[in-house]
Protein backbone atom coordinates (compact mmCIF):
# COMPACT_ATOMS: atom_id res chain seq x y z
CA UNK A 1 0.00 0.00 0.00
CA UNK A 2 2.86 2.38 0.82
CA UNK A 3 4.40 1.70 -2.60
CA UNK A 4 1.12 2.48 -4.32
CA UNK A 5 0.76 5.76 -2.39
CA UNK A 6 4.36 6.70 -3.18
CA UNK A 7 3.85 5.89 -6.86
CA UNK A 8 0.59 7.89 -7.01
CA UNK A 9 2.27 10.84 -5.23
CA UNK A 10 5.14 10.75 -7.70
CA UNK A 11 2.79 10.59 -10.69
CA UNK A 12 0.66 13.44 -9.33
CA UNK A 13 3.71 15.63 -8.68
CA UNK A 14 5.17 15.00 -12.13
CA UNK A 15 1.74 15.57 -13.72
CA UNK A 16 1.35 18.90 -11.93
CA UNK A 17 4.86 19.94 -12.97
CA UNK A 18 4.10 18.91 -16.56
CA UNK A 19 0.84 20.90 -16.54
CA UNK A 20 2.64 24.02 -15.28
CA UNK A 21 5.42 23.58 -17.82
CA UNK A 22 2.91 22.90 -20.60
CA UNK A 23 1.08 26.19 -20.04
CA UNK A 24 2.39 28.50 -22.78
CA UNK A 25 2.05 31.57 -20.56
CA UNK A 26 3.58 30.10 -17.40
CA UNK A 27 6.68 32.09 -16.53
CA UNK A 28 9.12 31.72 -13.65
CA UNK A 29 9.23 34.99 -11.73
CA UNK A 30 11.00 36.60 -8.84
CA UNK A 31 9.49 39.40 -6.80
CA UNK A 32 11.27 42.70 -7.34
CA UNK A 33 11.05 45.67 -4.98
CA UNK A 34 9.93 48.90 -6.62
CA UNK A 35 9.40 52.41 -5.34
CA UNK A 36 8.26 55.61 -6.92
CA UNK A 37 6.76 59.03 -6.35
CA UNK A 38 4.35 61.21 -8.24
CA UNK A 39 2.46 64.41 -7.57
CA UNK A 40 -1.28 64.35 -7.96
CA UNK A 41 -2.84 67.53 -9.25
CA UNK A 42 -6.44 67.23 -10.33
CA UNK A 43 -8.78 69.93 -11.47
CA UNK A 44 -11.67 67.52 -12.07
CA UNK A 45 -11.46 65.21 -9.05
CA UNK A 46 -10.37 65.73 -5.51
CA UNK A 47 -9.42 62.99 -3.06
CA UNK A 48 -8.72 62.88 0.63
CA UNK A 49 -5.17 61.67 1.23
CA UNK A 50 -6.64 58.45 2.64
CA UNK A 51 -8.86 57.90 -0.42
CA UNK A 52 -5.97 58.67 -2.78
CA UNK A 53 -3.79 56.08 -1.03
CA UNK A 54 -6.59 53.51 -1.25
CA UNK A 55 -7.20 54.14 -4.97
CA UNK A 56 -3.49 53.92 -5.82
CA UNK A 57 -3.28 50.64 -3.87
CA UNK A 58 -6.25 49.22 -5.80
CA UNK A 59 -4.75 50.16 -9.17
CA UNK A 60 -1.30 48.77 -8.33
CA UNK A 61 -2.82 45.57 -6.98
CA UNK A 62 -5.03 45.17 -10.05
CA UNK A 63 -1.92 45.41 -12.26
CA UNK A 64 -0.15 42.66 -10.30
CA UNK A 65 1.62 44.23 -7.30
CA UNK A 66 1.75 42.17 -4.14
CA UNK A 67 -0.81 43.16 -1.48
CA UNK A 68 1.85 44.11 1.10
CA UNK A 69 2.53 47.45 -0.60
CA UNK A 70 2.94 50.75 1.21
CA UNK A 71 1.33 53.86 -0.25
CA UNK A 72 1.42 57.23 1.46
CA UNK A 73 -0.05 60.52 0.32
CA UNK A 74 1.21 63.74 1.83
CA UNK A 75 0.61 67.40 1.38
CA UNK A 76 -3.15 67.48 1.61
CA UNK A 77 -3.38 71.15 2.59
CA UNK A 78 -6.38 70.87 4.94
CA UNK A 79 -5.68 67.43 6.41
CA UNK A 80 -5.80 63.72 5.45
CA UNK A 81 -9.59 63.45 5.64
CA UNK A 82 -10.54 66.61 3.71
CA UNK A 83 -10.75 66.38 -0.12
CA UNK A 84 -7.95 68.14 -1.94
CA UNK A 85 -6.90 68.63 -5.55
CA UNK A 86 -3.20 68.14 -4.74
CA UNK A 87 -1.00 65.63 -2.92
CA UNK A 88 2.35 63.91 -3.24
CA UNK A 89 2.24 60.12 -3.37
CA UNK A 90 5.00 57.67 -2.47
CA UNK A 91 4.56 53.95 -3.19
CA UNK A 92 6.72 50.96 -2.32
CA UNK A 93 5.67 47.59 -3.66
CA UNK A 94 6.79 44.27 -5.11
CA UNK A 95 6.00 43.18 -8.66
CA UNK A 96 6.54 39.88 -10.43
CA UNK A 97 9.32 40.00 -13.00
CA UNK A 98 10.65 37.21 -15.20
CA UNK A 99 13.28 35.33 -13.19
CA UNK A 100 16.84 35.75 -14.46
CA UNK A 101 17.46 32.05 -13.91
CA UNK A 102 14.26 30.14 -14.56
CA UNK A 103 13.72 27.50 -11.93
CA UNK A 104 15.68 29.34 -9.24
CA UNK A 105 14.90 28.03 -5.77
CA UNK A 106 13.02 31.16 -4.72
CA UNK A 107 11.11 31.71 -7.96
CA UNK A 108 7.36 31.31 -8.35
CA UNK A 109 5.26 30.72 -11.43
CA UNK A 110 3.14 33.47 -12.94
CA UNK A 111 1.02 33.91 -16.03
CA UNK A 112 0.46 36.68 -18.51
CA UNK A 113 -3.02 37.89 -17.67
CA UNK A 114 -5.18 40.32 -19.63
CA UNK A 115 -5.82 43.61 -17.83
CA UNK A 116 -8.09 46.45 -18.82
CA UNK A 117 -8.32 49.67 -16.84
CA UNK A 118 -10.95 52.05 -18.21
CA UNK A 119 -13.59 54.32 -16.66
CA UNK A 120 -15.91 51.31 -16.75
CA UNK A 121 -13.59 48.45 -15.84
CA UNK A 122 -12.80 47.21 -13.23
CA UNK A 123 -15.60 48.40 -10.99
CA UNK A 124 -13.45 50.48 -8.63
CA UNK A 125 -12.39 53.04 -11.28
CA UNK A 126 -14.55 55.69 -12.89
CA UNK A 127 -14.29 58.60 -15.28
CA UNK A 128 -13.21 60.94 -12.47
CA UNK A 129 -10.00 58.92 -12.01
CA UNK A 130 -8.62 60.07 -15.38
CA UNK A 131 -6.12 62.56 -13.96
CA UNK A 132 -4.93 60.03 -11.38
CA UNK A 133 -4.41 57.34 -14.03
CA UNK A 134 -2.64 59.89 -16.23
CA UNK A 135 -0.28 60.98 -13.46
CA UNK A 136 0.45 57.37 -12.40
CA UNK A 137 1.71 56.48 -15.90
CA UNK A 138 5.46 56.82 -15.20
CA UNK A 139 5.11 54.78 -11.99
CA UNK A 140 3.19 52.02 -13.77
CA UNK A 141 5.14 51.84 -17.05
CA UNK A 142 8.53 51.90 -15.35
CA UNK A 143 7.82 49.28 -12.70
CA UNK A 144 5.62 46.51 -14.14
CA UNK A 145 6.17 43.77 -16.71
CA UNK A 146 3.69 44.06 -19.57
CA UNK A 147 3.32 42.80 -23.11
CA UNK A 148 0.99 43.94 -25.92
CA UNK A 149 0.53 47.02 -23.78
CA UNK A 150 -1.00 50.43 -24.38
CA UNK A 151 -1.50 53.32 -21.97
CA UNK A 152 -3.70 56.10 -23.32
CA UNK A 153 -5.09 59.07 -21.42
CA UNK A 154 -7.01 62.04 -22.69
CA UNK A 155 -8.09 64.03 -19.65
CA UNK A 156 -9.66 67.46 -19.92
CA UNK A 157 -10.03 69.78 -16.91
CA UNK A 158 -13.46 69.72 -15.29
CA UNK A 159 -14.75 67.12 -17.73
CA UNK A 160 -15.54 63.47 -17.07
CA UNK A 161 -16.06 61.11 -19.96
CA UNK A 162 -16.14 57.37 -20.39
CA UNK A 163 -13.27 57.44 -22.90
CA UNK A 164 -10.73 59.46 -20.88
CA UNK A 165 -8.29 56.62 -20.29
CA UNK A 166 -7.48 53.12 -21.38
CA UNK A 167 -4.71 50.96 -19.98
CA UNK A 168 -4.69 47.51 -21.48
CA UNK A 169 -2.51 44.58 -22.29
CA UNK A 170 -1.12 41.59 -20.51
CA UNK A 171 0.47 41.87 -17.07
CA UNK A 172 2.63 39.24 -15.42
CA UNK A 173 0.61 38.04 -12.40
CA UNK A 174 0.74 35.39 -9.73
CA UNK A 175 -2.76 34.07 -9.28
CA UNK A 176 -4.00 33.53 -5.71
CA UNK A 177 -3.33 30.00 -4.55
CA UNK A 178 -0.76 29.38 -7.28
CA UNK A 179 2.98 29.65 -7.19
Amino acid sequence: MQRLNALLSCLFASGAAFAAAASPDATAIAWQHRAGDFDYFGTTSSYTCNALEAQVRKILSYLGARPDMKVSARGCPVGPDIPSHTASVHAEFYVPAPAAAAGAADSEMAQWTRVELTPRRPGFVEAGDCELVEQMKPLVVKNFSFRNFSYHTSCFPNEMNNWGFSVEGEALMVRPGRS
